[in-house]
């Protein structure tokens, strides 16, 4: 068996390793950039940038130095047409041409800081608000042309209509309040009885809507009345947005939903799912589809009707961010855990972007879509070409699938145990290793030898949840669906019965079989072996599984209340692990030594703790709810069965050693042989299978390294168009230049212009602190730097610095 089996899996390695060298030859090595080295200038040297290596005076040889800014500056902003910059600072806006020169300054010793400064749609008007309750509209030359007033509190944020007739402000004194560009009043939206989160006109310029933290939001003419009431949310309202033709609404709310409205109010579509408050929702570019971001640490896409198209998760860790592809065909996530992943609108994974070292800070579609590039804290950004990735993902997958196929059938599984295709709910050894007892929904358990010839069968009512073996072996304790446990001989005999009001789920034995223990709907009862109630552990909700500790003078419960608890045998409660995760607990088990405690949950997450409650590994992989968590016989590693049809081994570190693929449908228990060589597995699909652990164990390992081997090549010489050069420091960010021929990157001080072959074009070097922004100006033909040295510079794409903005006294963001 060992022999065919290794010819099976070097055959399915050659497939594997002949795709690595296939995709390895069929593109073209991307080109490695080439570094330029620039000397770093004394104190007193002007500011250098070098396209060539060589240092670049400032126009003239002359600084200019504007001075004014009494804090730290906020941010620097082109005007919209490029020709002028606009910084910030509290209590001081300034603007200046691009060759440097100031142009006006506008300054209230009331301002503090301030809160929204904007150029108007034609640039030729600015609008600026701040705490001291007051908006102003000025011209560009400086002149103030108009003040609103009348909020009674700060001014959180200020917008010009579509065809800048009209202003919009709102305030943190629960009012939305809109005007003439001369400062009349035009009306005040007044009603809402909390914080008004935010204010935006329709497309056409005719409406208002207002969200808000008092559960509403709502619906205005531009005369100030009211049109519509958006009632529906259970918590704060945190945006509301028109859709791109105006006709529909879209609001998010701390109440874990996202709902989709017409105008006149009538609820068409609620969005349900999130775990956790609803940040933000956008329309796809087309219309058709909604995306949702949560504090849950998903996103989530959506048709308009409300039906869950996909959700978007890290690999271990939640989704921080989501974006659609120019088209909307695609959705590029990226995880807490530093992955970089790209789907399709559909939910399918089309490829993960292996390559970088440390965590991916963002990661962006060119404008044609055609590419991704990523910025990374391992000191890179990189360059990625989408239809390559697809492609050898597609290819890496199919020969990983023939490799677990060949595992699966030739090697890891020994036995299958079918029970007509009802649902087995468990599986376990006998204490010597002999026999197997399984529990099935077709109201029995049954008891065989490991070549899978039944010996005993146990009769219930209902179906049979769990079989267990006395520590002895020479009594069987079930429990059923039909309200009962049921203590039994081994050849079938009845000896006694324990009865609960509502289903049981889990009986076990005490360690020396003295005990009995069950769990059902809120309570777990320990027993006597003649049936008689000792005592009732009670919790909130449905109790999963109770266990005793090894030396059984602790009891341990799990719950769909979210909460593990641990008890002393008299019934007290001594510590609740109530961070366990979002949704309920499915089971909790000691550790053989009983210092430690095994928590698998709903929530896709097994988890280990010690015995105060402390967090010491997670097990994150499996795609669907884990339904036990099981130690190996000396504790050494763990094994958990979920309902994405696999089992899977760790270490206790949270290291994946093993996964156990065969199954057809959910795995409901997975457990360890006596001597630790074997696993037995349950599942609904209608079958108990016998797998071999050390075989296993190594054909995952060569799985890996042969996996490991392919990722290299494909981030080597296919995928990956361009790695742009290794900084001593993180990459901040990195962005596409309008026409998506140039790639800007920061890293630290310096700011460095690439083509997307990763060819460096300049480096932009004079910064004496961090550079906080480093931006395109519209036409591509400029760059402007902001830093934490108080200066923003300007410079052409050679290289060439153009001119400096000095006088800030904090940094420029």
């Amino acid at each position: 068996m060992l022999a065919e089996h290794s010819r099976k899996v070097h055959r399915c390695l050659a497939i594997l390793m002949g795709v690595v060298f296939a995709t390895a030859t069929s593109s073209p090595i991307s080109a490695q950039p080439s570094t330029t080295k620039v000397p770093h200038s004394p104190a007193t040297e002007a500011p250098s940038a070098a396209g060539t290596g060589q240092p670049v005076q400032a126009p003239g040889g002359q600084v200019a130095v504007f001075l004014g800014h009494e804090q730290w500056v906020e941010s620097a902003v082109f005007s919209p047409d490029g020709r002028q910059i606009l910084t910030v600072s509290a209590g001081t806006v300034r603007m200046w041409d691009v060759n440097g020169n100031l142009l006006m300054t506008l300054r209230h010793d009331r301002w503090g800081s301030s809160g929204v400064f904007i150029f108007s749609p034609d640039g030729k008007q600015i609008l600026t608000s701040s705490v001291d309750k007051t908006a102003r509209l000025w011209d560009t030359e400086g002149n103030l042309l108009a003040e609103f007033q009348g909020h009674e509190n700060w001014i959180d944020s200020a917008v010009f209509s579509p065809d800048a007739s009209q202003i919009l402000t709102v305030s943190m004194d629960r009012t939305a309040r809109l005007w003439d560009t001369k400062g009349n009043l035009l009306a005040v939206l007044r009603g809402h009885e909390d914080y008004v989160r935010s204010a935006v006109f329709s497309p056409d310029g005719k409406q208002i809507l207002t969200a808000s933290w008092d559960k509403t939001a709502r619906l205005w003419d531009t005369k100030g009345n009211l049109l519509t009431e958006f009632r529906g949310h259970e918590n704060g309202v945190n945006s509301a947005v028109f859709s791109p033709d105006g006709r529909q609404i879209l609001t998010t709310s701390h109440d874990k939903t996202a709902q989709l409205w017409d105008t006149k109010g009538n609820l068409l579509t609620e969005f349900r799912g999130h775990e956790n408050g609803v940040n933000s929702a956008v329309f796809s570019p087309d219309d058709s589809q909604i995306l949702t971001a949560s504090a849950d640490g998903t996103a989530r896409l959506w048709d308009t009707k409300g039906n869950l198209l996909a959700a978007f998760r890290g690999r271990y860790t939640g989704v921080k961010s989501a974006v659609f592809s120019p088209d909307g065909r695609r959705i590029l996530a990226i995880s807490m855990d530093g992955s970089t992943r790209l789907w399709d609108n559909k939910g399918n994974l089309l490829a993960e972007l292996s390559g970088h070292e440390r965590s991916v800070n963002s990661a962006v579609f060119s404008p044609d879509g055609r590419q991704i590039l990523t910025a990374s804290d391992d000191g890179t950004a990189r360059l990625w070409d989408v239809l390559a990735v697809i492609t050898t993902q597609t290819e890496q997958m199919a020969a990983q699938q023939a490799f677990e196929q060949g595992v699966s059938k030739h090697n890891a599984q020994q036995a299958v145990f079918r029970e007509d295709q009802d649902r087995v709910n468990s599986a376990v050894f006998s204490p010597d290793g002999r026999q197997i007892l399984t529990a099935s929904q077709n109201k029995t358990a049954r008891l065989r030898d490991t070549k899978g010839n039944v010996l005993a069968v146990f009769r219930h009512e209902e179906w049979v949840n769990s079989a267990v073996f006395s520590p002895d072996g020479s009594q069987i304790l079930t429990a059923s669906k039909d309200q009962t446990a049921r203590l039994w001989g081994t050849k079938g005999n009845v000896l006694a019965v324990f009865r609960h009001e509502e289903w049981v789920n889990s009986a076990v034995f005490s360690p020396n079989g003295s005990q009995i223990l069950t769990s059902s709907n809120g309570t777990a009862r320990l027993w006597d072996t003649k049936g008689y109630l000792l005592r009732e552990f009670r919790a909130d909700g449905l109790v999963t599984s109770a266990v005793f500790s090894p030396d059984g003078y602790q009891i341990l419960t799990a719950s769909y209340d979210k909460t593990v608890r641990l008890w002393d045998i008299q019934g007290n409660l001594l510590i609740e692990f109530r961070e366990h995760g979002t949704l309920g607990s499915t089971s909790a088990k000691f550790s053989p030594d009983g210092s430690k405690i095994l928590t698998a949950s709903e929530d896709k997450i097994a988890r280990l703790w010690d015995t105060k409650g402390n967090l010491l590994a997670e097990f994150q992989g499996h795609e669907g709810q884990v339904n036990s968590a099981e130690f190996s016989p000396d504790g050494s590693q763990i094994l958990t069965a979920s309902e994405d049809k696999t089992a899977r081994l760790w270490d206790t570190k949270g290291n994946l050693l093993a996964v156990f693929r065969g199954h057809e449908g959910w795995v409901i228990t997975g457990v360890f042989s006596p001597d630790g060589k074997q696993i037995l597995t349950a599942s609904n699909d209608g079958t108990a299978r016998l797998w071999n652990l050390s075989v296993a164990i190594a054909a995952q390992a060569e799985q890996v390294a042969i996996q490991q081997a392919f990722q290299q090549r494909v981030s080597e010489n296919n995928n990956q168009l361009s790695i742009f050069q290794r900084y001593r420091y993180p990459v901040s960010s990195a962005v596409f230049s309008p026409d998506g021929s140039q790639i800007l990157t920061v890293s630290w001080d310096t700011i460095s212009l690439w083509d997307t072959k990763g060819n460096l074009l300049a480096e932009f070097r004079g910064h004496k602190g961090q550079v906080n922004s480093a931006e395109f100006s519209p036409d591509g033909s400029q760059i402007l730097t902001a830093s934490e040295d108080k200066i923003a510079r300007l410079w052409d794409t050679k290289g060439n610095l153009l001119a400096e903005f000095q006088g800030h006294e904090g940094q420029v963001n």
